[in-house]
C-alpha cells in the first residue's frame, strides 16, 4: 500500500531545517548540524608531526563544545537562560548530546599559534531539550506547580474593506480697501488730492484622511493545532486542561462565542476576557494563555517549488492567582513558514510549527520563572 502523498509531504515540511547562528543544515528531524571550532595553543612541532592521540581528542572536545555554545546562541532569552544553568554539565557529557563529529579542517595556524580544528557536530536537539526541561527541578529558582489552560485561534483574512481619502478644501479669500485725501493751499488756489488702494489675497489649504482597512477574518481552532500546544506543554511537565471542558464545566464562555470576538478584533474585549478569566479561577486554573495565529498569504518556495505558507503567532499568558490578571509570559509576534504539495497542506503544516515553537517558549519563560 503506497502512503498518503500529503502525509509525506507534511513529515517533510515538519523537519524542515532549522536556522541558527552557525549552522550548515539539518540532517534529521532529531540532529542538527553545527559548526563548531576549537583552538589549543602550543609549539611549531606540531607543524609537521600534527598532535599526539589526547591532544587531538582534548581539541576535538572544544570544537564540539563550541558548536553546542553556538546552537545555544539561537535560543530565546528564557531558552538560554536554561541553557546556562545546564551549560557545565552539558560540556563534561557532550557526547551525550553530540553524534560523531566530521572534521571539515584542522592543521597549525602559525598567525594565532595555536593547532585549530573546525567540524561538522550533530546535535541531538531531542536529547538537549530533555535536558532542559529536566534540569528546572534542581534549578535554585522556588518551584511553584501551576495549572495552565490555553486558547488559541487561528484567522485567515475573510474580507478587507478599504476606504478612500476622504479631502477636505478650504479657501480663504481676503479684501483689503483704503482712501486718503489731502488738501493744501498754493497762491491763494486750493487743491484737493485722493489717493485709494486695494489689495485682495486667496489662501488655499485643507487636509486628507486615510482611514485603515477594516480586516475581517475566518477564525477556528483545528484540534492537530491544539494537540500539538498540549503535547509540548505536557512533556514540559504542565498540567494542561482543555478549555473546552473548563467553560463546560464551570459556565463561561463558549470557544465559539471567543472565534467571534477575534474575528474583528486582535484581541478579546474587557466582558470577554473577564468572563474567561473568572471561568477559569472557578475552575482553579491559576495561568491562562490567550493566543491568535494569523496565516498570510501563499507564494512558492524559490529552493523546492512547493507551496508556501507564512503563519504569524502571538501570545500572552497570564497568573490568574490574584485578584487582578498579571502577564508573565509573551510570544511573538513571530513567523513561521510552512511547506506542502498544496496550500491546504502548506498552512497546516505553517499552523502546526508555529503552535510547537510558541508552546516551547511559553514553557520556556514560565520555567524561568520557576513555574511549572
Amino acid at each position: 500500500m503506497k502512503p498518503n502523498q500529503n502525509s509525506l509531504w507534511s513529515l517533510v515540511a515538519i523537519a524542515a531545517t532549522v536556522i541558527v547562528f552557525g549552522s550548515l543544515s539539518s540532517a534529521t528531524a532529531r540532529q542538527l548540524a553545527v559548526e563548531g571550532r576549537g583552538e589549543l595553543s602550543g609549539s611549531q612541532s606540531w607543524l609537521g608531526g600534527g598532535l599526539d592521540k589526547a591532544s587531538r581528542q582534548k581539541l576535538l572536545t572544544l570544537a564540539e563544545v563550541d558548536a553546542m555554545n553556538r546552537y545555544a546562541a539561537g535560543f530565546s532569552t528564557a531558552k538560554f537562560a536554561l541553557y546556562k544553568s545546564a551549560q557545565q554539565d552539558i560540556a563534561v557529557h557532550i557526547g551525550d548530546y553530540e553524534a560523531t563529529p566530521v572534521v571539515v579542517s584542522e592543521g597549525y595556524d602559525k598567525a594565532s599559534h595555536a593547532y585549530v580544528m573546525v567540524i561538522r557536530a550533530y546535535i541531538d536537539t531531542d536529547e538537549v531539550d530533555q535536558k532542559l526541561n529536566s534540569g528546572v527541578s534542581s534549578s535554585p529558582i522556588a518551584q511553584r506547580r501551576i495549572s495552565l489552560s490555553f486558547l488559541f485561534v487561528a484567522r485567515s483574512t475573510a474580507s478587507v474593506k478599504t476606504f478612500d481619502k476622504r479631502v477636505t478644501s478650504v479657501t480663504v479669500n481676503k479684501a483689503n480697501a483704503s482712501a486718503r485725501q489731502s488738501q493744501s493751499l498754493s497762491g491763494g488756489v486750493g487743491q484737493l488730492t485722493s489717493t485709494s488702494n486695494n489689495t485682495s489675497e486667496s489662501i488655499t489649504g485643507g487636509n486628507t484622511v486615510r482611514q485603515a482597512d477594516q480586516i475581517s477574518y475566518a477564525v477556528s481552532s483545528p484540534e492537530d493545532m491544539n494537540t500539538a500546544m498540549t503535547q509540548v506543554l505536557t512533556d514540559n511537565g504542565f498540567n494542561v486542561y482543555d478549555y473546552r471542558d473548563v467553560s463546560a464545566q464551570c459556565g463561561g464562555p463558549a470557544p465559539k462565542a471567543i472565534y467571534k470576538e477575534f474575528s474583528n478584533a486582535n484581541m478579546l474585549g474587557r466582558r470577554a476576557r473577564l468572563s474567561v478569566f473568572n471561568t477559569a479561577r472557578r475552575c482553579q486554573v491559576n495561568t491562562f494563555a490567550i493566543g491568535t495565529l494569523d496565516v498570510g498569504l501563499q507564494d512558492t518556495d524559490p529552493v523546492t517549488g512547493m507551496k508556501r505558507v507564512y503563519v504569524s503567532v502571538r501570545a500572552q499568558v497570564d497568573d490568574l492567582s490574584g485578584l487582578l490578571p498579571r502577564l508573565i509570559a509573551s510570544v511573538g509576534p513571530v513567523q513561521y513558514a510552512g511547506l506542502g504539495p498544496n496550500q491546504q497542506v502548506a498552512t497546516r503544516n505553517a499552523l502546526l510549527l508555529a503552535a510547537h515553537h510558541a508552546a516551547e517558549e511559553i514553557s520556556n519563560q514560565l520555567k524561568s520563572r520557576g513555574m511549572q
